[in-house]
């Protein structure tokens, strides 16, 4: 995958805001459906069916030549309007966009199930001895926050009073906080649950037992729908047989976590086993789970929005009806 020239898109894309229009160059490389770049929001299991849409060369079979590019929200979404990049990854973002008039839609989801698991240190064993403790929130608003408090509040807690939230960004920060003693638990996206389990530290719930929120997916432009849906439905079909090899071919699944999540084999299996059941059956979700997304925003004035306003799986549905 190519990451370095997301600086350039984002310069490109916020010069193509401005004045309005989307270069001839740009349109002359995917009108022809080949050339497509897509922009990646992370690196974790609910993006492995695009890793397994690019290594098992399902892309090729449909006729574009990818570019994945890692790239925050603040640069995705300015650049997907502007058409430096044809598709993102990015949800929570999207529906934020798309409520806000920006014209973009979620075409597709990987999993309407937050794959984060509550994970304590030793001494914590029960999720109701959470109480009198603290746990990490990434901010007060979005799908952390959200899925933390819906969680907890399921165990009779009084979740950001007690225990108190420590708001502190990214993964890797409540991994230290755990680790330091700052925190008695936070909820943690595999693989990196597993490998904190790996060392002792203790697994008590998944949130996707508890919680329907879409946590990542595909989503393109309305004018791409709209102008361009043959290549969008052989998009759909890409990452739709990336998610059908992840969920129906174990071994295959369990070497693409080892390559592009850089884990051992026995955390890449303990991974799968324990998440693979998560993702979606065929990447359609239901309007309670969009719901759900759109009342994470907390910026949101009007959160009683109709699902359509922020996705469209009527190209997928399409394609879902020939298999």
């Amino acid at each position: 995958m190519k990451i370095s020239r997301a600086r350039k898109y984002l310069r490109t894309g916020l010069i193509c805001l401005v004045l309005g229009y989307i270069p001839a160059t740009l349109w002359a490389q995917t009108n022809d459906g080949k050339n497509v770049r897509i922009g990646l929001a992370g690196r974790n299991f609910s993006f492995l069916p695009f890793f397994a849409a690019e290594r098992q060369k399902f892309f090729d079979q449909e006729g574009f030549r990818v570019e994945m590019i890692y790239m925050r929200s603040p640069v995705a979404i300015p650049a997907l309007t502007a058409g430096e990049i044809q598709y993102t990854t990015h949800f929570a973002s999207v529906v934020r966009a798309a409520i806000k008039g920006f014209p973009v839609r979620v075409i597709l989801s990987t999993s309407d199930r937050q794959l984060f698991s509550l994970v304590t240190h030793g001494g914590i064993k029960r999720v109701e001895e959470l109480k009198g403790k603290a746990v990490a929130v990434s901010n007060p608003l979005g799908a952390h926050a959200y899925v933390t408090t819906k969680v907890l509040k399921s165990f009779g807690l009084d979740p950001g009073k007690d225990p108190k939230y420590v708001y502190l960004g990214e993964e890797a920060a409540w991994v230290t906080a755990l680790e330091s003693g700052l925190i008695a638990g936070a909820f943690i996206q595999p693989p990196t649950s597993i490998a904190l389990k790996k060392k002792g530290y203790n697994i008590l719930v998944n949130a996707a037992d508890y919680v329907e929120l879409p946590v990542t997916g595909l989503s393109t432009s309305v004018e791409r729908t709209q102008k361009h849906p043959e290549e969008v439905k052989a998009m759909l079909r890409a990452v739709y047989k990336g998610i059908r090899f992840v969920k129906e071919n174990r071994a295959g699944a369990v070497q693409l976590i080892m390559k592009f999540l850089n884990v051992g084999q026995d955390v890449a299996a303990e991974t799968y086993d324990s998440t693979a059941k998560y993702l979606s059956d065929n990447g359609v979700s239901s309007d309670a789970a969009i719901q759900a997304a759109i009342e994470t925003l907390g910026d949101v004035k009007d959160k009683k929005v109709d699902p359509i306003t922020v996705a469209d799986f009527s190209l997928l549905k399409d394609i879902l009806k020939t298999k």
